[in-house]
């Protein structure tokens, strides 16, 4: 075993195991008490969303997930994911239309996701990532914000 590997063994005897973790935010999810067990384990950051939150013009300038029917997000900084019931093909087109509806312009696509610019608001560059899990879509759209 490596020394740091180690050291962090030992440093972990006193955590709770992931596990337990795992459960309780699946047991949780979307609740209020869930979004603490997040925030518990990662800190809030000030200035910064809590964790689970989106930004809060993130759904008027990017994507407004309410279009959904069944939709779970979760975000951190500069990144979004979510659970979208339907075809990858069914959500993809319904993003990219909200996308473009909201100013932004398709810079490339591939089999797995695609990049946008916009050249006002808040938020200038997304990624959008998506793949197909069942009857759901996962979707992760990175961003970044204007300076």
């Amino acid at each position: 075993m490596l020394p740091w590997a180690s050291a962090r063994a030992a440093d972990m005897s006193q955590e709770a195991p992931v596990e337990t973790v795992r459960v309780r935010m699946s047991e949780e999810r979307g609740s209020a008490a869930g979004n603490g067990i997040v925030e518990g384990l990662f800190g809030k950051v000030a200035g910064l969303p809590a964790a689970g939150e989106l930004p809060g013009d993130f759904e008027g300038e990017v994507v407004d997930f309410s279009a959904f029917s069944d939709a779970e997000v979760l975000a951190s900084q500069g990144v979004v994911g979510a659970r979208i019931h339907g075809t990858e093909q069914e959500v993809i087109r319904a993003v990219k239309d909200q996308l473009v509806t909201k100013g932004w312009v398709p810079l490339s696509a591939s089999e797995v996701g695609s990049s946008f610019v916009k050249a006002e608001g808040s938020y200038r560059w997304a990624n959008v990532l998506a793949g197909q899990n069942g009857l759901y879509t996962r979707m992760v759209i990175m961003y970044e914000k204007a300076a």
